[in-house]
């Protein structure tokens, strides 16, 4: 009997263990399908299709209707209730598959109601394939062909596909976690020599790697604003891969470690590798007086959190540049569906969980960023001008007396932003309005709690 009891415990361990744990710790959900790469939602459709998917919307255009509520009945097993209309999403077997999702003014006896979850993580975010309970050969796909004006959502055979992979998330962009022990996957990808990646094990000209442009093969050096139409001595470091080679700036030899007196300005300098009198590499040398930022991701940046990597180089500061993970994501409605996009960075330690505050190009220390892409504005300065006016002429709250380090609105910086080793353009560097900018402090009890509870 005993036996036979522990063999039951094992089994029942064993099955559960099988089964997704996503971690439900918000009131409501956005669900986004991979197809879509995080954006669009899932919400009530029309008569024919009562479950649809909208591609256009995103976390910044979505209504009440593209709420979910996410129960689950025994840790397993889950329903969905839409938070506007307060209805449940059910699997209806007797209708075409394309219409077999419809809404339910309640929960079903007969489990219609309930799905289960299956994990398809994908770049460290937790997709899942949603199957209903009373047939879980089926999952929910998002059909990619208009009827009647809206993609629906129905029910085919589960295959694992990208239409058939959803994530829950929240209007910030922070998805559902699963608590099944998936071991995080760093990013791969990181920054190169570009053009000089074959010849090169390291590059850096004072003290910095440069910035890679590889399709202009462009090095961007950022460098103090006082330097700019000047000579300068500039100090070179390298690493070749063959002793053979030389490198060469503007046709004049370079010693590794020694200086190259340059004239510093908006014209480029021509940078050349070597072998003999043969040119294997050669490219340019842009100076920049604005900070750089570097972003490196495995796979396209999307509407939800990923990880990924970012470097921050600030001319005026001496000490090499950190290359840092981060969680990386498009930032609002508009500027997911332009060419040059708005992104928001969470800085991560090097475990890519833990949360890394650094303060950059003279802004506040934080882990949050914005990195404001300025794609509407031709002059690239409105909203920066305007913060900044409103930062001289607001005035203080009713508790900037108890709270003088408050600060009414956000700082921010020019800067130049390249992506996986192309230049994406001019961005602003820009700190959030949360709760620490504004020092409102979460009270716990009686008492006030300390900074670490000022985050948004």
């Amino acid at each position: 009997m005993k036996r036979c009891f522990f063999i039951f415990v094992v089994l029942s361990c064993l099955a559960t263990s099988s089964f997704s744990k996503p971690i439900f710790s918000k009131s409501k959900y956005i669900i986004s399908c991979l197809h879509d790469n995080g954006l669009g939602t899932v919400a009530p459709g029309n008569s024919a299709y009562q479950l649809a998917y909208y591609p256009e919307k995103d976390s910044e255009s979505v209504t009440e209707e593209d709420y979910w509520i996410v129960k689950t009945v025994n840790g397993i097993d889950y329903s969905f209730q839409n938070a506007a209309t307060g209805k449940y999403i059910r699997y209806n077997a007797e209708v075409a598959e394309r219409s077999a999702l419809v809404m339910s003014d309640s929960l079903w006896s007969d489990k219609s109601t309930l799905f289960t979850l299956e994990h398809k993580p994908s770049n460290n975010v937790s997709y899942y394939v949603i199957r209903p309970l009373v047939n879980n050969s089926k999952a929910w796909d998002r059909r990619t062909q208009i009827q009647g004006s809206i993609y629906p959502v129905g029910i085919y055979a589960a295959s694992g596909a990208a239409i058939q992979c959803y994530v829950f998330h929240d209007t910030e962009g922070v998805t559902v976690t699963d608590d099944g022990k998936v071991p995080l996957v760093l990013p791969t990808t990181t920054l190169t020599l570009g053009a000089f990646a074959n010849y090169m094990n390291s590059l850096t000209i004072n003290g910095k790697t440069p910035a890679v442009d590889t399709k202009k093969k462009e090095f961007y050096v950022a460098v103090p604003e006082d330097y700019m139409n000047s000579l300068h001595n500039l100090r070179v470091t390298f690493n070749f891969k063959n002793s053979a080679y030389k490198l060469y700036i503007n046709d004049y030899p370079v010693t590794n470690g020694g200086d190259s007196r340059c004239y510093v300005s908006t014209d480029n300098l021509s940078i050349v590798i070597k072998n003999g009198t043969t040119v294997v590499a050669s490219g340019s040398i842009v100076f920049t007086c604005l900070p750089i930022v570097q972003l490196y991701t495995d796979t396209d940046i999307s509407a939800v959190y990923s990880l990924g990597r970012v470097t921050v180089s600030d001319g005026n500061d001496q000490n090499p540049t950190e290359i840092m993970l981060s969680n990386l994501r498009v930032r609002g409605d508009y500027a997911s569906r332009v060419e040059k996009k708005s992104y928001s960075l969470k800085l991560k330690d090097v475990d890519g969980e833990t949360p890394a505050y650094r303060s950059f190009v003279g802004l506040r220390s934080d882990n949050n960023w914005i990195l404001d892409a300025m794609f509407i504005d031709p002059a690239r300065m409105r909203n920066r001008v305007s913060t900044d006016l409103w930062l001289d002429y607001s005035k203080p709250t009713y508790y900037a007396q108890d709270e003088p380090a408050m600060i009414n609105g956000t700082h921010g910086r020019f800067v130049e932003v390249f992506l996986n080793d192309s230049y994406n353009g001019l961005y602003c560097l820009t700190e959030k309005i949360d709760r620490k900018q504004l020092k409102i402090y979460v009270v716990h009890t009686n008492n006030r709690s300390n900074n670490s509870d000022c985050s948004a």
